[in-house]
């Protein structure tokens, strides 16, 4: 897939995945009311206007008051996944603003919704696309790379499909565990796509190995045993090859 092609479906991923995809409406209640929303539905926190409806505050369940609302906890509603994302490697929620109103939250919890795994999985597929994409390009034996059980797999995928008279390749029937391998195998082929000194620095196998856990936890509808922290930092690696 050329460059260009991988900067248009960026593009998709990062306008039509948005904030919006994960986020609940929210109408601003009285303290007592929103003191009993968020008891009855475990909520965390809840916006309040009490006795000025144009200065809204925000109901912390934690210490059982209202605070205002601050500037750091606003997002715009075109705010993407991804960035979303990273922003709550420091912080458990944020109100979405739709022109001059709060309108929406969005908590960590949100995180773990069907459209973020979509976005997520999006991401690992073009991935392996590219990592195929590379290995052409630099004429990598990949066949040498990966374990002897592992390539009569593929080649019995790649007769399949070649029995249903699809066009397809011995590196296109390769999966995403066996792309993975091939860059562990073949590190130097591959470290100007990656981060400054990602290889070598004993990181590199266990992140990469954890993009595989991932992908087939996503894939197969599983539970995701990472935290957030951990999927973004696997999420934004993968990000950057595609980028490079």
């Amino acid at each position: 897939m050329e460059k260009s092609a991988f900067i248009s479906l960026e593009s998709v991923f990062n306008s039509k995945f948005t904030v919006m995809n994960i986020a609940e409406a929210i109408e601003p209640v009285t303290l007592t009311e929103a003191q009993s929303i968020c008891r009855e539905k475990n909520f965390n926190y809840h916006l309040v206007n009490d006795n000025d409806k144009k200065r809204l505050k925000v109901y912390v369940r934690e210490t059982g008051t209202a605070r205002p609302v601050y500037e750091s906890e606003l997002i715009s509603e075109s705010t993407s996944l991804l960035d979303v994302m990273e922003l709550f490697n420091s912080a458990d929620h944020f109100f979405v603003k739709s022109g001059h109103r709060i309108t929406h939250i969005v908590t960590v919890s949100d995180l773990d919704k069907l459209p973020v795994r979509l976005f997520m999985f999006g991401i690992l597929c073009l991935f392996e696309l590219k990592i195929r994409e590379i290995i052409r390009q630099r004429k990598i034996k990949w066949e040498d790379l990966i374990s002897n059980e592992k390539l009569e797999e593929i080649k019995r995928r790649y007769e399949n499909k070649r029995e249903k008279d699809e066009e397809t390749t011995l590196l296109d029937c390769t999966d995403f565990g066996s792309i993975v391998y091939v860059i562990l195998g073949s590190k130097k082929d591959f470290a100007g796509y990656f981060p400054v000194n990602f290889f070598g620095n004993g990181k590199d196998e266990k992140l990469l190995k954890d993009a595989i856990r991932l992908r087939n936890a996503i894939a197969h509808g599983g539970i995701i045993e990472f935290d957030h922290q951990r999927v973004n930092e696997i999420i934004k690696l993968l990000k950057g090859v595609i980028e490079k």
